[in-house]
């Protein structure tokens, strides 16, 4: 989430959605991010805002743990976020 607030304009519309089996965090943005580097810790997916590279490693990290599914898609100018917990 803070990922989201970080890389986002201060008006920029942030959706969360939470459906029975799905979790959905999405943001408004330019271009997508790195899929290769998106969930290696230490490593920045978007050359326009570096991070430390570790929140979406957790995530998938606590994902693998428990069963879950992360996936990420850039559509229609939105970074989207989504666990499925299958």
């Amino acid at each position: 989430m803070l990922n989201t607030l970080r890389h986002s304009e201060g008006s920029a519309r942030i959706e969360i959605s939470l459906e029975v089996g799905r979790f959905t965090v999405s943001n408004p943005g330019s271009e997508p991010l790195d899929k290769d580097k998106l969930f290696k810790r230490f490593t920045s997916a978007s050359t326009k805002n570096p991070g430390s590279g570790l929140g979406l490693a957790i995530v998938r990290q606590i994902a693998n743990r428990y069963g879950w599914k992360v996936e990420y898609r850039f559509q229609a100018g939105r970074q989207q976020f989504t666990v499925l917990f299958t």
